[in-house]
């Protein structure tokens, strides 16, 4: 029978294989034991891999593998191999071992069939890829280093590089303005300190800590140059100043960008020098043209807008003399200007003036002209006494305090204005002042005679007497006082006034007798006017006033035993005396009902003083007043209530005529309180007139005073319900109480408002319940007297509960947006239950539909990839694997494609809670990206491709141009030597130049690192010193080699030395050996070796290959002497190169120039070789061919 084993249905022993696959057929006999067969099984080889992959490379840094047998347990850590890696400058991307990427067994090795003992399976499910990538550190232009310093990062040290210093990542260049003078000497011609503008430019520098630790030429990385100031990559322009006296050649100095090498690295600007040079002035000249003596000559004025100009300068003035023009306006700053002048016409005024006042009375302008020097009209005199007179006429005078002037014989020499007037006239001025006269009171003439004289007037004043008081006295005179004026006879106005002269007296008048009063004099109004009253005078008259002043009589004033005046009682005035206005006689006192004297004697009064009042004593008669309370709401309204019990006083006595006592207020006020207490109110009450009215004078009849009352009510309501059997009236010891009509039972009714809500599972909110204590009330009226209802309420009220928003939950709709919204009035109090309204509403939720959307996201395209894969499903619910499967095919697919899988999304658990609004549509779908980006492939010259392989990691082929012949080249320079003997020694120098490629995996495109060597020169040669001969080339020159160079072959042959006695020519032009010179140039003709020709003019050196290190020129080599030509070699740099002048020109030049020596060579290698002199000629005529192709290539540079 066969072993048990996986592959006939004993899966719980894969991976394992048993010693002995069949147990032999054994004949059984009856009764006996044919024994036991034991089989072994052993466990089949396993294999487990970890790959540890640069991601900045792509390149596997290390496959670890690990061997085990089936199911044995496996033991393995990356800790440590990342730990070592991160010493070298990585640092952990994802540990995909510890992270357990796909799931795989970490415990023990999986289970192998069919495995050959000692071979291990093709096909393993337990691998694992850790991914790190290259750590970078960041140097800022703020903050540069030097090797002196360590980059310390974890167990990672390393010095900083030498190419992240201060001048590495800063740059400053500059530009100076300097302003000179251009008439001063050198040394002393500096106009302003000169300016120097600086602009700074910055870069930062990205370190790969793995390539610094490897010692990689391309460790550092920089960012371009930009300016330290933001936007600023030019050189400001620069205003220039303004210096009087001179003119500068510039305006503004115009701003200028920076200049840049072809690198980007800002270079100096161009300096700039400002000149500025003197301006030249004015030269006043005649008609004819000859200078003015001792004239001034003004510089041009400088235009300070403008430092290149000049602006308007005036023309010098000149005594006698007038510019025909103004001012200068030059065009050329540096030129004098020539300007005519001519002499001046002059004229005479004449001037009047009033002393008096001070003006100018009139000004005759321009009476006569002439020229300076020549004689004034006598005409002028004339005008002068015509005019003077007629001032004269108008009552001036000569004003004689001032000096007379007289019309000069002659003209000035003053100056002219612009118009040709004479700038300052000859002046003749006549003084004149007024004249004068006085004016008297009895001839004024014209004068007004009341500016001359005072009259006077005598007023007596009566008052005091109402209508009869009787009218005033007024007694005149019309010329009490007198006075003269001196007037001005040119305006008339007064110039003096003399003092006032004269008087006037006036007698007393009577006084009047007027009934009811008395005055304060029997007569009045003697008085008089003297010069001393002038100030008193108005409107020309001086007024005298006496008054005379009446006073009412006094009168008899009844009074009580107090003093009080007796209301309503008659005062009598005292009588007049007849005789005398000032006195009074006797007068009865009057007779008062309800009053008598108090002394009899006084029934008549003779006042001492007429005006003093004279009270009268009088005695009032006793009187009586009551207070009655009566109930209006009582059976008997008109019978007063009894007052005993209320403890207040109800009757009262008095005087006539006196007040109601004050306590008769306070006993009502006592039994309002009382009543009130008990349930009653006011109707009405005796008003504040009533308690302080009087008692009338008629003691035979009692007065009374009423206090009307009725029963107070309550109304009680819902808000404020009563406990039943309470008092109503709470002082009342008697008060009657609260019945069950007042309970809040019987006035309140509540409300209460639910809402339900459910569909949303755990987000469902809660009931909301509302209540509202007192929704309808109703009041009931009681009369506080007796306790009894009176009116019972309707229900009233009306309560509005506002509806609610719906809670919002994020992907529900809602069967209602707004619930709760009820009103209850009192239509609905026959709904109550047990005092109580309800009302209820339910709300539903429903789950809206949502989408969760997979995109794949192009890092290097910008885009995303392929169509957009949707998933279905409603808010809250569970998304289920399917997302997660594709997700998984998808990174499957895009690394299959050639992607670099940079970000996984973690999907949601449950779909999303985004409102659709309006539409049946997610509107706002979960969105998960799946970022790649394209995996770059390096390929080396050590290991190139074909498109026939595969992509690691992929199931792409390779693009073309990645083979071994598109990533490495070798340029060979072969020297054969030719030995006297005839062998031939070859010797070969190779130069090999390779470069890196990088393949885009996904678009298949390739891109190059430049060619590199690590020796681009091609090695010196010594040539074999062989006795007897001679070598036509010594030396093979160490030559650098370009990478677009090509193989070169160089042949070296040997001549015998000439026989000894043959002469030997020593005008030779040079050494035979001597190999073809290094710089291009004419040495001369060759059958006249000992004139040297003119050298040409050495060419512009090739531009450099290398801006950061641009090659020195060469110097041109000056022709050297017939007897100096030998070992002439061109040196570049210090090394001979064998094509002359590779090393000092570019790259693509050293081609062209290897390919001429090569030229050279071969035309040198056909020569005939039979004798020492056959060999010399050979030499020469190969010089001349290598001289020819040298000029050649010489004249085509300069073309260039």
């Amino acid at each position: 029978m066969a072993s048990p084993s996986s592959k006939n249905g004993y899966l719980e022993l894969k991976g394992y294989t048993p010693h002995q696959e069949v147990v032999n057929a054994a004949e059984a006999t009856h009764g006996v034991n044919a024994g036991d067969i034991y089989v072994k099984y052993v466990g089949n080889d396993s294999l487990v891999q970890i790959e540890y992959i640069d991601e900045d490379t792509g390149n596997a840094l290390k496959v670890d593998k690990k061997t085990g047998k089936s199911g044995e347990k496996l033991e393995y850590s990356t800790t440590d191999l990342i730990k070592e890696y991160e010493k070298q400058g990585y640092e952990l991307v994802h540990d995909g071992f510890t992270a357990n990427d796909g799931n795989h067994n970490k415990e023990t090795f999986d289970s192998y069939d069919d495995i050959p003992n000692g071979e291990y399976p093709e096909t393993i499910n337990q691998k694992w890829t850790v991914t790190l990538k290259h750590k970078k550190k960041t140097v800022t232009s703020n903050e540069p280093k030097d090797p002196t310093e360590k980059i310390t990062d974890g167990d990672y040290s390393h010095d900083y590089p030498a190419t992240v210093g201060q001048n590495d990542l800063n740059n400053t260049v500059s530009r100076n303005i300097s302003f000179i003078y251009t008439d001063k000497p050198e040394g002393e011609n500096q106009a302003f300190p000169p300016v120097t503008q600086e602009v700074s430019y910055k870069r930062d520098a990205t370190i790969d800590l793995v390539k610094l630790a490897k010692g990689d030429a391309d460790a550092v990385s920089y960012t371009n140059w930009e300016p330290k100031e933001a936007g600023k990559e030019s050189f400001d322009n620069n205003p220039v100043q303004v210096v009087d006296g001179y003119v500068a050649d510039y305006v503004v100095v115009p701003s200028q960008d920076v200049p840049k090498d072809e690198n980007g690295k800002a270079q100096n600007g161009q300096n700039i020098v400002v000149k500025y040079s003197p301006v030249s002035k004015i030269i006043p000249v005649d008609k004819d043209g000859h200078e003015i003596p001792d004239a001034s000559t003004p510089k041009y004025k400088n235009d300070h807008n403008d430092p290149t100009k000049t602006t308007t300068t005036d023309v010098p003035e000149i005594p006698g003399y007038h510019a025909e023009v103004p001012n200068v306006t030059p065009d050329k700053p540096g030129e004098d200007t020539k300007v005519v002048y001519v002499k001046n016409t002059q004229t005479i005024d004449l001037v009047y003036v009033d002393t008096t006042t001070g003006q100018t009375l009139t000004t005759q302008v321009n009476v006569a002209q002439g020229d300076s020097g020549s004689a004034i009209p006598t005409s002028v005199t004339d005008t002068l006494n015509a005019t003077t007179q007629s001032y004269l006429d108008k009552g001036y005078v000569i004003d004689t305090a001032k000096a007379k002037e007289t019309v000069p014989g002659e003209f000035d020499y003053s100056g002219q204005n612009t118009d040709g007037s004479d700038a300052q006239p000859q002046v003749v001025t006549v003084y004149l002042k007024h004249g004068t006269e006085i004016i008297t009171s009895t001839d004024p003439k014209d004068a007004d005679k009341s500016n001359l004289t005072i009259s006077s007037q005598n007023i007596v004043h009566y008052e005091g007497a109402g209508n009869d008081t009787p009218k005033d006295v007024v007694r005149t005179d019309d010329s009490t006082l007198t006075r003269t004026v001196t007037i001005d006879k040119v305006t008339g106005e007064v110039l003096e006034t003399s003092k006032w002269t004269g008087k006037k007296e006036y007698d007393d008048v009577d006084t009047r007798v007027v009934n009811g009063y008395y005055a304060d004099t029997k007569a009045a109004g003697a008085s008089k006017v003297t010069t001393d009253d002038v100030s008193r005078a108005k409107d020309g008259v001086i007024t005298n006033e006496t008054s005379v002043t009446y006073h009412p009589m006094g009168k008899i004033i009844p009074v009580d035993k107090n003093g009080n005046p007796i209301p309503g009682s008659k005062t009598p005035i005292f009588n007049n005396d007849p005789n005398d206005p000032t006195k009074a006689t006797t007068t009865d006192s009057p007779i008062i009902p309800g009053y008598h004297l108090d002394n009899p004697d006084e029934s008549s009064i003779t006042p001492d003083d007429p005006g003093k009042d004279r009270k009268v004593v009088y005695v009032a008669d006793t009187q009586n007043l009551v207070v009655q309370v009566f109930d209006k709401d009582s059976k008997t309204p008109d019978q007063p209530l009894d007052t005993t019990k209320t403890g207040a006083t109800v009757e009262f006595t008095g005087d006539s005529f006196t007040n109601f006592p004050t306590d008769v207020a306070t006993n009502i006020d006592a039994l309002i309180k009382y009543y009130e207490a008990r349930g009653y109110k006011v109707k009405t009450k005796p008003s504040p007139d009533e308690l302080s009215a009087k008692f009338d004078g008629d003691k035979d009849t009692t007065q009374y005073l009423k206090l009307v009352l009725t029963h107070d009510t309550e109304t009680v309501t819902g808000e404020n319900p009563k406990t039943p059997g309470t008092p109503i009236n709470l002082d009342d010891p008697d008060s009657p109480t609260y019945g069950e009509e007042t309970s809040r039972e019987h006035l309140v009714i509540k409300s209460v408002d639910v809402i339900e809500y459910e569909g949303a599972g755990d987000k469902t909110p809660e009931t909301n319940t509302r209540t509202n204590d007192a929704t309808l009330t109703r009041t009931v009226t009681i009369d506080k007297v007796t306790g009894e209802v009176i009116a019972t309420g309707e229900w009233t009220g009306k309560f509005i509960y506002e509806s609610i928003k719906t809670p919002k939950i994020d992907g529900y709709t809602v069967s209602l947006e707004n619930a709760g919204g009820t009103a209850i009035s009192s239509g609905d109090a026959n709904e109550a239950v047990a005092g109580v309204i309800t009302r209820k509403v339910k709300v539903v939720y429903t789950p809206e539909k949502q989408e969760l959307q997979l995109k794949v996201y192009d890092q290097d395209l910008d885009k995303y990839l392929g169509k957009t894969d949707s998933f279905y499903g409603l808010t809250d619910q569970e998304v289920g694997e399917d997302p997660q499967t594709r997700l998984d095919e998808l990174k499957k697919q895009f690394a299959e494609r050639g992607f670099d899988i940079v970000e996984v999304p973690e999907l949601a658990k449950n779909y999303d809670n985004t409102e659709n609004g309006t539409s049946d549509q997610d509107n706002k779908p979960q969105v998960f990206v799946l970022v790649v980006k394209h995996h770059i492939e390096t390929v080396t010259p050590d290991d190139p491709k074909t498109p026939d392989d595969k992509i690691p990691n992929t199931n792409q082929n390779y693009p073309g141009g990645l083979t071994e012949t598109d990533l490495s080249k070798t340029i060979t320079r072969t020297i054969i030597v030719h030995m006297p003997d005839g062998s031939t020694k070859e010797i070969k120098q190779e130069v090999v130049y390779t470069r890196t490629a990088t393949v885009d995996s996904v678009t298949k495109e390739v891109t190059y690192t430049d060619w590199t060597s690590k020796n681009s020169n091609w090695s010196e040669y010594q040539s074999p010193d062989i006795p007897g001969y001679t070598v036509d080339i010594e030396k093979v020159e160490l030559a650098k080699v370009p990478v677009d160079g090509h193989d070169v072959t160089v042949e070296i042959n040997y001549t015998a030395d000439p026989v000894p006695d043959e002469p030997v020519n020593p005008s030779n032009p040079g050494n035979p050996g001597t190999t073809t010179p290094d710089q291009p140039q004419q040495p001369g003709k060759p059958t006249d070796p000992t004139k040297p020709s003119e050298p040409n003019k050495p060419s512009n050196p090739g531009r450099p290959t290398n801006p950061n290190h641009p090659t020195k020129p060469t110097k041109p080599v000056t022709p050297a002497k017939p007897d100096q030509t030998h070992d002439q070699h061109s040196k570049v740099n210090g090394e001979t190169d064998l094509n002359g002048f590779v090393d000092g020109i570019s790259d693509e030049k050293a081609g062209a120039v290897a390919g001429a020596s090569d030229n050279a060579q071969a035309g040198a290698k056909k020569l005939p070789q039979t004798s020492g002199e056959s060999g010399w000629q050979a030499s020469l005529l190969g010089m001349g061919l290598f001289f020819i192709s040298l000029f050649g290539f010489k004249k085509k540079k300069e073309d260039e």
